[in-house]
């Protein structure tokens, strides 16, 4: 094999590894909010499941909050469900410096509630916690971009419905903010609100 048919696998290699994770497929559908600019310091939502899982098509779903950073590195939290699993399982998963990580940890009941959060913290360490929980830190700067969305990676998925309540950002004071970004959805997705911090996506 000539250098350049190495490197060029190597590239082809890199790529899959990168873009291969439950939240970073080539092709992906959100509903939710995400906030404009990258000046933010945390973001947290209380999610509700569905009574009954939903149908999946060719691919699974995932409910979450997450901070992205300029060179797209992130860490998020929530839950996912995916074909050959029993129900909504919690998760952390990030990607630092390139190098991604996932960890399940574990499940969240249907019709019930729990508050994820990823914030900057103290330590200078962006933290990921379910339920009040801190469940992992990594070093990813300082303010990023923050969002709390569903995703699905086909269109024949039925997304949730899943409810967000109490979202909120944190501001560059370190101040938690009701969140005031409409959210919005991806076609063939669909979003309801009461307000800005308190909406359904389907």
């Amino acid at each position: 094999m000539t250098k350049k048919w190495v490197s060029l696998f190597s590239v082809i290699c890199t790529v899959f590894f990168l873009f291969g994770s439950s939240s970073t497929y080539a092709e992906s559908y959100y509903a939710g909010v995400t906030k404009p600019g990258s000046q933010y310091l945390g973001m947290t939502a209380t999610i509700t499941t569905p009574s009954k899982l939903p149908t999946l098509g060719t691919s699974g779903e995932s409910a979450w909050v997450t901070n992205v950073t300029p060179s797209r590195d992130w860490i998020q939290t929530g839950i996912r469900f995916y074909s050959g699993y029993p129900g909504f399982a919690t998760y952390v998963e990030h990607t630092v410096n390139g190098a991604y990580g996932m960890q399940e940890i574990g499940t969240h009941l249907l019709s019930s509630s729990v508050k994820y959060m990823v914030q900057y913290g103290s330590d200078s360490k962006w933290h990921a916690y379910i339920g009040g929980y801190d469940k992992g830190s990594w070093s990813l700067g300082t303010n990023n971009n923050v969002q709390a969305n569903a995703e699905t990676h086909s269109t024949n998925t039925q997304m949730g419905p899943f409810q967000f309540t109490g979202v909120q950002y944190k501001n560059t004071n370190g101040v938690w903010k009701a969140n005031d970004t409409a959210p919005r959805a991806d076609s063939p997705y669909h979003v309801s609100k009461t307000d800005n911090s308190n909406y359904k996506v389907y």
